[in-house]
């Protein structure tokens, strides 16, 4: 027998958007369950004070952005800004908080490395691979990494090269793949090391490599068709259509419409890029 949810509070008109995942949430239960479901992604900025206004404002729980406002006055922890969230309305029971509470204080337990690598995984989680690649850099440049087991780095090496395909160039993400294989020895990091060389067009390098790692000519083919449907694949993505839609308007000579579609991508990619600036 399912469980009937008393909402609080009312549906707000202007949603509060999560920056990092770019998630709208419309109501206090919308939002505890996105916090929720992202207890190790949650960031202080996402609970600073433009939230105690919008729920002040969109929600009306006037009671509830005070004490949130007051937390934040007093610099409290993310742990206490969230707990007062969750038990603000009754979406969840109470064992389910405190194993919420649990999974917080053990975050915050964290050294800065550790907590910069979860930043680090949420970022690629959500596709923000600007602030990905910053976090990765930064984390291989910290004395810890030098620390770390061959596994460990090979990780952040193989999700830095995710994030660099998509922000610098798909060689040098080769070279990360590589470097990951070599030192964690995952069976995934040698196989996108092969995809890049493919999609970057290294004929040479790619031969070089299959015969260094033993690459057998069935496997090539494989790893070419894989390539092939991702191009394919690519093609469909919204922004390859746009770009088509765009490219269609040019053909039929109007350039006015043409420039402006155009600009539109663009500022859609510069607000991704200022994401980690953030």
């Amino acid at each position: 027998m399912g469980k009937m949810i008393l909402c609080t509070g009312v549906c707000a008109k202007t949603p509060y958007c999560f920056e990092i995942s770019e998630t709208k949430v419309y109501s206090i239960e919308e939002l505890v369950f996105y916090l929720y479901q992202n207890l190790y992604g949650i960031q202080e900025e996402a609970l600073d004070e433009s939230l105690a206004i919008w729920i002040r404002s969109e929600l009306k729980l006037v009671e509830t952005a005070n004490k949130l406002s007051e937390l934040i006055q007093r610099k409290a922890s993310i742990k206490d800004r969230a707990m007062l969230l969750f038990r603000s309305c009754h979406y969840y029971k109470e064992e389910e908080i405190e194993y919420a509470e649990k999974i917080l204080e053990d975050i915050a337990c964290l050294p800065p490395f550790g907590r910069l690598k979860l930043r680090a995984e949420n970022s690629l989680r959500y596709h923000n691979y600007v602030r990905a690649a910053y976090l990765y850099e930064n984390l291989l440049k910290r004395p810890e990494a030098a620390k770390l087991a061959p596994e460990e780095y090979g990780e952040i090496l193989h999700n830095q090269a995710i994030a660099h395909i998509y922000t610098m160039s798909v060689a040098e993400a080769a070279e990360e793949f590589k470097e990951a294989y070599e030192r964690c020895k995952r069976k995934e990091s040698l196989e996108q090391y092969f995809y890049a060389l493919l999609i970057s067009g290294n004929e040479e390098e790619f031969q070089k490599a299959a015969e260094e790692f033993q690459i057998e000519e069935q496997e090539q083919k494989n790893l070419r068709e894989k390539t092939n449907q991702v191009f394919i694949q690519s093609r469909k993505t919204e922004d390859a259509w746009k770009l088509q839609q765009a490219e269609k308007l040019r053909e039929s000579g109007k350039a006015e419409e043409y420039y402006e579609s155009v600009q539109k991508i663009l500022d859609g990619w510069k607000r991704d890029c200022r994401k980690f600036l953030q």
